[in-house]
């Protein structure tokens, strides 16, 4: 099922959230001796909005910058086809329910207690655009990554436990475990089984 192409993003939805309020970890990390992409603070701005579905030409008032730095400053936008996946076991309902508000400090919105497992046909090498630490959720022994993106246009972030020992975490970097600040298998209509387009945001190479 490989399907991933590059997209030029049309915006899906308004969305009026101011700009984001969680200051983003910059430190570099490796996975399996390869190196993640880092973006920029002036990125991990341009592709917040983009993931709310703003075009060039919204986002250069929001930042008072040109259109042209903001195409400068854009990542390449991916499309990719995944499968959802029957639920899993309850995990990051139990963490978003019970640390709601520390989910909320970092994503700038309340999110729906849960995400929608979707499995794709490789790994997807993760980036970071902010983080909520172990410690701020009683699990001193792991961060979770979360990665703007969106699914079938509507907003929402990736999100992706990671070991501080081992750099791993989830279910493999091949399901990609996606939050929202709604129900998406209500919202979208989605059973196991059903196929979605997964946009992420980043170099070709990243995927």
């Amino acid at each position: 099922m490989r399907s991933i192409r590059a997209a030029n993003l049309e915006p899906q939805q308004e969305n009026n959230h101011s700009a984001h309020p969680h200051e983003a970890h910059q430190a570099e990390v490796t996975i399996a001796g390869q190196p993640r992409v880092v973006l920029t603070p002036h990125e991990k701005q341009v592709v917040r909005l983009l993931a709310m579905g703003k075009t060039n030409k919204d986002i250069s008032p929001i930042l008072a910058i040109s259109t042209r730095t903001v195409e400068a400053h854009r990542s390449p936008v991916y499309v990719i086809k995944a499968t959802v996946k029957p639920p899993g076991n309850g995990d990051f309902p139990r963490r978003m329910t019970q640390f709601a508000e520390v989910f909320e400090r970092a994503a700038g919105e309340k999110l729906y207690p849960g995400t929608l497992n979707v499995k794709v046909d490789r790994p997807v090498r993760w980036k970071e655009d902010f983080r909520i630490k172990g410690v701020e959720i009683d699990e001193p022994g792991q961060d979770l990554i979360f990665e703007y993106c969106q699914i079938n246009g509507l907003k929402a972030y990736r999100i992706r436990p990671y070991n501080l020992t081992t750099g791993g975490g989830g279910w493999g970097d091949d399901t990609l475990e996606i939050a929202s600040e709604c129900c998406l298998k209500d919202r979208l209509g989605l059973d196991a089984g059903c196929v979605v387009e997964i946009t992420l945001f980043g170099d070709a190479a990243d995927f």
